[in-house]
Formats: C-alpha cells, sequence, structure tokens
C-alpha cells in the first residue's frame, strides 16, 4: 500500500495495533492462577468457580453428578405363549426430559382436526410438532383423522412415525388395545409404500404388546407374518403353537439352515400349503422320531431357558415416562450331535414332496436322512397330502417278457397288405399337409435346432444317468465337465428327464455322490435298456 506522507502511514499503523489489542484474549480473560490443578487431577472432573474476591479461582475435584436413578420393577408376569417364561418389566434407569416437549405436544393436539387440505412434503429422522410449518401441521391432522376414520390416503414417511410416536408416547389417553390395532393398521395398510416399517414395527409391537401384556397379534397381521417373523429380533415373540408342538416349532425355525419361507417356488396361491404342511410333517416327524432318538425329545434337556433384555422402543421417540426395560427368560433348543443338519434336511424333504404335488420339477438335495427318517415323513404326506402321480408311479409294475415267454406269430399277407394301404393314405395326408403349410425358412431352421438342443440334451442326461448306474462318479463329473456344467446342474437336467418319465426325480446325492433312487431304479434300467 503507498501512503502520501509520513502521518497517513502512522495513523494507518495506530488503527491496526489498536484492533490487534482489542482482539487480545489475554487481555480480556482472568488471571490464570497456576498451581490450582493437582497432579493426577483430569480437567472433565474439575469445576472452577469464583470465590469473589478478585476473581481467584478455586479447584473443585468432584465429578459432575449424572442424574441416575435405579430401575424399578414395575411389573412381572408369565403370558401365554408357551415360548416365553417370564417377562419383567422395569422404568429407565436414566432420567432425561429431551423427549418431554414432544409428549406435552402429542397431549395439546391429540383431538385437533383440520378440513381437506392438499399434501405437503415432510421428511425427517427424528420427526416431531415444533419442526413442522403451518401448512405441514395442517396437512397432518387431516391425513391423521383419515387414518383414525379407516381411510388410508397416501403420505410422507415421516408423517407415518409421527403417529405411531403419538400412539407409544400417549399411554394415558390411548387404551393399549385400541393402540396396537391403530398400530397395526398402520402397519398393514403402509408398509408396501414404507418397506423399513416391517423393521422397525416387528420391534416396536413386541415391547408395545410385552409392556401392556398383550398377546402378539398372529392374526391381525397374517397377510405379512412370515416378513415379520424373519425381521424380527425376538421371534419366540411371534411364535404360538400348543405345547407338545413347542419342541417341533423351535427346531424348524432355530436350527434349520433352510429357510423355506424364501423358496422361489412359494407365491400367494400356494404359501398356504407350504405353511400347513412343511410344520405338519415336521411336528408328526418329531413326535414319531422322539420314540427311537433321544435328540428329538423333549424331556432329554433339548429345551433350554435363556435370558434377554430389550430397551423398549430403540430408536423411536420416547418420553422418560414411556420408556422401559424388558427383561424375558424365554425358551431355545440345543445344537447336539449334527441335529441342526438332520433338521435342515428334513425341511427340505418336506418341501420336496410339496412339490411334488403341485407338479414342481426341480427337488432339493437330501444327504442326512435316514431310510427311517424319511419313511416317518412320506407317512405323513401319504395320508395329508398325497401326490396322485406318485403314488401311481410307486405302485406300477412293468411286466418284462422273456424271449421263453414270447408267442410265436404267424406271417400274414393280407395284414401286411392292409398295414402298407394304411400307411400309403397317411403319407398322402403329410404330403398334402406340408403343401399346404406356409412355414418360412427362419421357422424351420429354427425348429431344426430345437429338435437339434433337445436330442443333445437327452443324450447327455443318458449318459450321466449311465454313468449313475454303473457307479461311475468320475464319469459322471466328467460328463458334466464335457457338456460345460457344473456337477449339480448335470443332476437338475437328469432329474427334469426323470420327471418326464416317472412324475418324481430319480436321482439324489448321497455321501458325495450321486445315486439312483431305490424305489425307480428298475424302471430307469429298463429305460437305459430300450
Amino acid at each position: 500500500m503507498i501512503f502520501k506522507n509520513e502521518d497517513e502511514r502512522k495513523l494507518r499503523r495506530s488503527k491496526i495495533e489498536e484492533l490487534d489489542e482489542f482482539w487480545d484474549i489475554g487481555d480480556i480473560t482472568p488471571p490464570n492462577n497456576k498451581g490450582y490443578e493437582k497432579r493426577g487431577e483430569k480437567a472433565s472432573e474439575a469445576i472452577l468457580v469464583v470465590d469473589g474476591k478478585g476473581g481467584n479461582y478455586v479447584p473443585m475435584t468432584e465429578p459432575i453428578k449424572k442424574r441416575m436413578e435405579e430401575s424399578k420393577l414395575l411389573s412381572k408376569y408369565s403370558p401365554e405363549n408357551g415360548f416365553i417364561d417370564s417377562v419383567s418389566i422395569y422404568s429407565w434407569p436414566t432420567k432425561y426430559t429431551f423427549y418431554e416437549r414432544f409428549r406435552l405436544d402429542a397431549e395439546k393436539y391429540y383431538n385437533l382436526k383440520r378440513s381437506e387440505t392438499a399434501p405437503v412434503k415432510y421428511f425427517s429422522y427424528m420427526p416431531s410438532y415444533v419442526q413442522m410449518s403451518m401448512r405441514q401441521r395442517e396437512w397432518y391432522f387431516y391425513w391423521r383423522d383419515c387414518v383414525r376414520n379407516k381411510k388410508y390416503i397416501p403420505t410422507d414417511s415421516s408423517y407415518i412415525l409421527l403417529y405411531i410416536y403419538e400412539i407409544i408416547n400417549l399411554p394415558h389417553i390411548i387404551p393399549a388395545e385400541t393402540g396396537l390395532q391403530l398400530i397395526c393398521d398402520i402397519w398393514e395398510h403402509y408398509r408396501n409404500s414404507y418397506t423399513k416399517l416391517d423393521k422397525f414395527l416387528s420391534e416396536w409391537v413386541c415391547d408395545y404388546c410385552l409392556i401392556n401384556g398383550l398377546d402378539a397379534p398372529i392374526e391381525r397381521i397374517s397377510s405379512f407374518y412370515t416378513e415379520t417373523v424373519d425381521m424380527a429380533s425376538f421371534k419366540q415373540f411371534y411364535y404360538s403353537e400348543s405345547d407338545e408342538d413347542r419342541f417341533a416349532l423351535l427346531l424348524v425355525e432355530g436350527l434349520s439352515s433352510y429357510k423355506w419361507r424364501k423358496s422361489k417356488y412359494i407365491d400367494e396361491r400356494n404359501y398356504k400349503t407350504f405353511y400347513e404342511h412343511i410344520r405338519g410333517g415336521m411336528f408328526y416327524a418329531v413326535k414319531r422320531l422322539a420314540l427311537s432318538d433321544g435328540r428329538f425329545d423333549i424331556g432329554s434337556g433339548r429345551f433350554i431357558k435363556k435370558s434377554i433384555v430389550r430397551d423398549a422402543f430403540s430408536g423411536a421417540v420416547c418420553s422418560y415416562d414411556s420408556k422401559r426395560k424388558i427383561s424375558i427368560d424365554y425358551f431355545e433348543t440345543e445344537n447336539v450331535k449334527e441335529l441342526s443338519f438332520i433338521v435342515t434336511d428334513m425341511v427340505r424333504y418336506c418341501e420336496n414332496r410339496i412339490r411334488a404335488y403341485l407338479g414342481i420339477r426341480a427337488r432339493l438335495g437330501i444327504q442326512n436322512l435316514t431310510e427311517e427318517q424319511k419313511h416317518i415323513l412320506n407317512e405323513y404326506f401319504d395320508k395329508n397330502l398325497p401326490c396322485v402321480y406318485y403314488e401311481r408311479k410307486a405302485k406300477e409294475k412293468v411286466e418284462i417278457i422273456t424271449e421263453e415267454e414270447r408267442k410265436p406269430f404267424a406271417v400274414s399277407f393280407e395284414k401286411a397288405k392292409e398295414i402298407e394301404e394304411t400307411s400309403w393314405q397317411l403319407t398322402d395326408r403329410l404330403v398334402e399337409y406340408e403343401e399346404d403349410e406356409d412355414e418360412t425358412v427362419e421357422d424351420t431352421e429354427r425348429n431344426q435346432k430345437e429338435s437339434s438342443l433337445e436330442s443333445e440334451a437327452l443324450d447327455i442326461a443318458k449318459s450321466a444317468i449311465l454313468c449313475i448306474a454303473r457307479g461311475d462318479n468320475d464319469g459322471f463329473i466328467k460328463t458334466a465337465e464335457e457338456s460345460y456344467m457344473l456337477p449339480e446342474t448335470l443332476a437338475e437336467v437328469v432329474n427334469e428327464l426323470c420327471f418326464e418319465l416317472l412324475g418324481d426325480i430319480g436321482i439324489e446325492e448321497k455321501d458325495g455322490r450321486y445315486v439312483l433312487i431305490s424305489e425307480y431304479e428298475e424302471e430307469i434300467r429298463e429305460w437305459l435298456n430300450k
């Protein structure tokens, strides 16, 4: 910067120095009394107070006290759910007030209604009334009134969460049974548009019911019960079976690594069939096997008790008055002697029988079941879900005519002439059909290609079955490699062919190699010899 004279330069410097002195923090803070902090004393635990005499600071080494209170037992009970032994409800140990404003506003606006208005966008991770504009509140009160009258119009997810928070925080205004019904209504009608509701409400509904001594609303959420159980961290709350079936259900849900509810062949039309007969087959088998195998006997110590503690309404806006700790004693099963592998294959075997009943070709591999276990499962399905085609094939016997039994026949020229005339008539019809058929060259080539591919696939499958019939596992693997397939894929191709011939799968994996299923071995060998 260029100054015209020395006075101007001095004036400028004076102003700079004056500003520097104004921002000198050392001049505007009290003098530091050195030596007040003792060795080993943590700054976070020291409080300095002015003694009122000259601004001297006096150390206070007492730690800041947190507002801690002991959790008080509010209630304890044993629910009707056979999977839960007892539930203890405790008050929250730490007093807090940062959601108190929300609770007071929820009480204030509970009965407020508004006339119809246009929807207004709103998003918040923790929605509350104070965050919303006037227009957003107007829309929320109108939408809430519609929901209370069973009219579920589209809205943003933050409004949905705000309404759920209201129900959670107003137990003194909304009866527990009514609150549960309102939450389930919201859950059912908005879960498809707001997918996170399944995760949130599978936990919050569990907490809400346990705190208020209510049973799980299984019938109310039956249309999305499967998704609820999959999402819930404490699945026992949503289980509901008679005492004699509790152990079997815990085996299915707790030890099976195969989750049948996620099968790609389940849809809305057949879900009831899967649900009823996988559970029914397992319940029947566990009772029968308990007589000979102690691992399936509930009295052998497999039914064990465990405990967990839940923080109620975790992740929700919840005031101190509604926040609780929940201690639960519940039952689980113990995995012993590879029981989980057996249970997994039992579930898979049940699904295979259901697939056969529904006409689905694909089958799940079974490796760990004994003939006794398969027989018991077949007993249930033959009685309760019989597969007509399966039974017919199982009962049919193929008559084999030997050379000695073959009857001699005489040559008849008249019969030969009749066959020849019939053959020429058929030829004329085929020629006439060929002339009239308007088939393009592309269609012909495509049909020939498809026929060639089908013939090639048949040859591959037949070669694979020959290897299996001879017990040549290496040959089977080599056939798969030459066909650019995995052995598992080739096995599926073979079973598809067997399904067309037999109405069921023809091979299965056993001890790391594929073998012919004994029930169909004779029919398969006859087909190979043709």
